[in-house]
């Protein structure tokens, strides 16, 4: 006879399998430390390129005003200033990604013990070893 509980029980492993497991384990395959570290890494590399796109759009843009800078005294004072901002940019990336990655990482874990956690739920409802190992 069919269990109405088991089925429903499958269908939303299933479900978890199809829709959010793969995105799940892969993130799950990674120490924290590791996956976040690897998402900083990146969004150094972007907060760096973006940087560097929007200082040369400012120097197209303000090019009289550099070369004055450039033979003038205040070329220190324009370089500590474009350092800082660049410093500014890369710390409110890299607490952003901070956050979400961390968010994320947390999530997925969550999923996968639940996950895990029901795979056992349904194949101690089973008794059959077979079944156990099946699902596992």
């Amino acid at each position: 006879m069919i269990n109405e509980n088991r089925v429903y029980q499958m269908t939303q492993l299933a479900m978890y399998e199809k829709n959010e497991g793969p995105a799940d384990e892969r993130i799950g395959s990674y120490y924290a430390t590791d996956y976040i570290g690897g998402q900083l890494l990146a969004s150094v590399f972007a907060a760096t390129i973006l940087y560097g796109i929007l200082f040369a759009v400012y120097a197209v843009c303000h090019f009289d005003e550099l070369l004055l800078l450039v033979y003038g005294d205040e070329l220190r004072a324009f370089l500590m200033t474009a350092l800082l901002r660049y410093v500014l940019l890369l710390v409110v990336f890299c607490a952003a990604t901070l956050i979400i990655y961390l968010h994320r990482y947390r999530r997925a874990m969550k999923g996968l013990r639940l996950y895990s956690k029901a795979l056992d739920t349904l194949a101690s409802e089973t008794g059959s070893q077979e079944e156990k190992e099946r699902y596992r």
